[in-house]
């Protein structure tokens, strides 16, 4: 069997920006629950799916100052080498590239990721060495905004 990245961002319901540390750690699970869950529905409840649908915990991966946390997040799937990342196309732009007017269509296009700065090199294979087992955790990233990152590699 092999093995798939994924990348998932979960926003919670509660907006908080600095909650005490017990708080934050909470919040994280019940939006890791929510993931699984959505996963699982999503892909089916076999196994293999290749999803977060495959973790059953997760470890808080600590983002180093001045780095956006998303950019942290796909260094380490990366490998800190150079991402593309899979961003929306405005809906200005989404009508210059519909076939016709009112396409509800979701269009993508790929942005490079900025490269990897050499002082996080350490944090970003500390990082890799946390969350690079497919049969292990899941990475965790708090955005403090409510939000959480969760990526790593699951079987598929």
């Amino acid at each position: 069997m092999g093995a798939q990245q994924f990348f998932v961002e979960v926003r919670t319901r509660e907006n908080l920006a600095q909650p005490s540390g017990a708080n934050r750690l909470a919040m994280a699970q019940s939006a890791f629950q929510h993931a699984v869950k959505e996963a699982a529905w999503d892909h089916g409840h076999s196994g293999y799916t290749g999803t977060i649908a495959e973790k059953d915990s997760f470890e808080m991966v600590r983002v180093p100052a001045g780095v956006a946390p998303k950019d942290f997040a796909r260094w380490i799937q990366n490998g800190g080498e150079e991402a593309r990342i899979k961003v929306e196309v405005t809906k200005d732009d989404r009508y210059t590239m519909a076939a016709h007017v009112g396409d509800t269509t979701r269009y993508y296009r790929f942005e490079a990721a900025p490269p990897l700065a050499p002082e996080h090199k350490a944090a970003v294979e500390a990082a890799e060495r946390q969350t690079d087992d497919k049969w292990g955790p899941a990475g965790c990233i708090d955005l403090l905004d409510g939000g959480f990152i969760f990526f790593g590699w699951a079987s598929s």
